[in-house]
């Protein structure tokens, strides 16, 4: 199950109202981080993983961290249950589910040509330029790209492999949500 939560009003009274039901070690993580809209976005993403583990699971607690050799999080103690966490200025978003998964949320911005260039195949770039909205369409095949990476566990890949990324991999792992301000793309293991 997908959970959202845009981060437009969420004030400081909110904030720590889930800060202080955070467990010690995320609160100590999250006071690390230097401007207050990261600590917002860690604090709600993380908070969106407590409530899908209460309502899928019945977990009054979110269990341990165990983390792989790439430093994807995982529970040790629920092989079963697998979560990804992502947030961008304009939203925190969480994906609990019985398969292995990946989720990234990213912001529309204006479209950057030569960022395109740098991570698309020259047929994804060329899908891009036809778009009717280019910037969309970009951060569309981003977020893809990146659920892809956090799905499979592994950090980002060199130039020529990140242009490469889906090539053969089946558009049947993909769901996409698009909200005016921003996409949410989710890769679930087919297997």
């Amino acid at each position: 199950m997908i959970y959202i939560e845009e981060i437009d009003g969420i004030d400081s009274g909110k904030y720590f109202g889930i800060f202080e039901k955070l467990p010690a070690d995320r609160r100590e993580a999250i006071e690390k981080l230097c401007f207050f809209k990261d600590k917002v976005q860690s604090a709600l993403a993380y908070n969106l993983l407590r409530k899908g583990l209460k309502l899928e699971y019945g977990l009054d607690e979110v269990p341990p961290f165990s983390y792989n050799k790439n430093g994807k999080p995982f529970f040790k103690a629920f092989p079963e249950i697998y979560f990804n966490l992502s947030h961008c200025k304009k939203a925190a978003a969480c994906v609990v589910d019985s398969a292995d998964i990946g989720i990234d949320v990213e912001c529309i911005e204006p479209f950057d040509s030569a960022l395109a260039e740098y991570i698309c195949n020259s047929d994804e770039f060329q899908e891009i330029l036809k778009s009717d909205n280019p910037a969309l369409a970009f951060t569309v095949l981003w977020t893809k790209k990146e659920s892809y990476l956090k799905m499979m566990g592994e950090g980002l890949p060199e130039r020529n492999e990140l242009k490469h990324l889906l090539e053969g991999v089946s558009h049947d792992m993909f769901s996409v949500y698009i909200n005016k301000e921003y996409v949410v793309s989710i890769c679930r293991s087919l297997s």
